[in-house]
């Protein structure tokens, strides 16, 4: 809290000496000290005289540095009823109880403008956009006030209200939200607005958000290649992804309600991997890491289902040593899960990944396809021939991966084999890296939908 004592030599004193009595910097300081929000002055020259805010922020406190104009659309617009979420570039509305972040592109900008481009688009102004005739009686009016400064400005309503009342929105800012928060340069003002909030306690607005976010952007994700973020406050993200498989002009399926929710771990990891599109060698890692999360789960369990069947078998013998030997075998444990890793995954894929699905991607992508049956690409890796009738598919694609993992780490595969060559940064095998990202991904975004729960609050 700012001291209101004067000092005749201070030259912040003497420029607020100078401001008239109604001068929205004095109101919003006077206000301020009233509400309890620690305040104080800040002189960049000699006449440029601000004011300082520190605005809840959960345990800590946000600064907000404000000019005259600044003070009054605070004073305009309920400061106080203003709270920021963690680290992000996102505030909670206590007077409209309403969440409303900040939204950047995990690749290019190109990202946030293909998100207009998704069924369902409408304009703020009630005209619409992708919309026919027997759509228009099923149009509400938008709840959120967006800027008034700008024609264009857009939103695109998730169609179902929540379990707990919620509803989702994507679109323009507010004003509002222009006013408390700063979207990082260059990336535009698109934000994620959850309404009817009924919660006001800042981790669990924080939680909210998480979760909401999460499953919102990873179905944009998997159902139209669209890969998004909260922003961080202050910072962006400048990515490129080299790779863009569905064509602007093919039909997309209309935009749903997420209704699952993920494990915030595993999905803290596939946004690492999406967010890293220029460094091939970590998002291949990233990726990996997801459904090494997911190892210790189904490797039990497929331990387990072996290990049944040999205690149901009618000739197995307590008495015989080869038999508990190999009992005793099956229940061996390797670092977190049960069998060697290369079993682990196979055992996760098994679990997770219907073979007709994974038979389907790669014939659905001839680039991919041709890809991976080709032993020149990235040497040292297993191929994968769809009619080879001497291996499954699972067991192939898992070991063409964990192939590509132990070349990236420089790792022996499995005790007594040799170590292969480091696949390095920045070459010719790196750069072909491309289309096993896309297959790991899509394993990964598998095993993160097999682990989901019902969205619960």
């Amino acid at each position: 809290m700012s001291s209101e004592k004067s000092n005749a030599n201070n030259p912040i004193d003497l420029a607020r000496q100078r401001l008239l009595p109604d001068d929205p910097r004095v109101l919003l300081a006077d206000d301020a000290a009233k509400s309890g929000i620690p305040h104080d002055w800040f002189l960049l020259k000699e006449e440029d005289l601000y004011l300082t805010l520190e605005m809840p922020n959960g345990r800590e406190k946000r600064r907000r540095v404000l000019d005259k104009n600044s003070c009054q659309r605070f004073l305009n617009h309920s400061y106080a009823s203003v709270k920021y979420l963690a680290s992000w570039d996102a505030c909670y509305f206590d007077d409209e109880n309403r969440v409303e972040a900040g939204i950047v592109a995990l690749s290019t900008e190109a990202g946030l403008r293909r998100v207009q481009q998704l069924p369902g688009v409408r304009l703020a102004s009630s005209a619409t956009l992708d919309i026919n005739e027997e759509e228009l009686d099923e149009v509400a009016l938008f709840q959120v006030e967006r800027s008034t400064r700008n024609e264009n400005a857009w939103f695109l309503r998730f169609p179902d209200d929540l379990s707990n009342g919620c509803s989702i929105e994507i679109g323009t800012a507010s004003d509002r939200f222009g006013i408390f928060c700063r979207s990082p340069r260059g990336v535009g003002s698109i934000t994620l607005n959850i309404a009817n909030v009924s919660i006001n306690r800042h981790d669990d607005l924080v939680r909210l958000l998480q979760k909401v976010s999460d499953s919102v952007f990873f179905e944009l994700d998997t159902r139209y290649d669209i890969g998004l973020r909260i922003a961080d406050y202050g910072r962006g993200i400048n990515r490129r992804r080299f790779l863009n498989t569905r064509s602007a002009s093919q039909s997309q399926p209309a935009v749903r309600t997420p209704k699952a929710q993920y494990d915030e771990k595993a999905m803290s990891l596939y946004w690492y991997g999406r967010s890293s599109a220029r460094l091939p060698l970590l998002e291949y890692l990233a990726y990996y890491q997801v459904l090494e999360f997911y190892f210790p789960a189904y490797s039990r369990r497929d331990a387990l289902d072996r290990l049944r069947q040999e205690l149901r078998d009618p000739r197995f013998e307590p008495d015989d040593d080869v038999q508990l030997a190999r009992i005793l075998a099956l229940a061996s444990r390797s670092g977190k899960g049960f069998g060697t890793e290369r079993e682990q995954l196979k055992a996760a894929l098994r679990a997770c990944v219907p073979e007709d699905h994974l038979r389907e991607f790669i014939e659905s992508n001839e680039k991919l396809h041709a890809h991976v049956t080709d032993k020149k690409a990235i040497r040292d890796v297993a191929c994968v021939h769809l009619t080879d009738k001497n291996s499954d598919l699972i067991s192939q694609v898992a070991n063409r991966v964990y192939d590509i993992r132990c070349r990236i780490v420089h790792t022996k595969e499995e005790i007594g084999e040799t170590t292969k060559d480091l696949l390095m940064p920045f070459s010719k095998e790196a750069e072909q890296l491309v289309w096993d990202i896309e297959l790991v991904k899509y394993l990964a975004q598998k095993l993160l939908v097999a682990g989901a729960t019902k969205m619960t609050w």
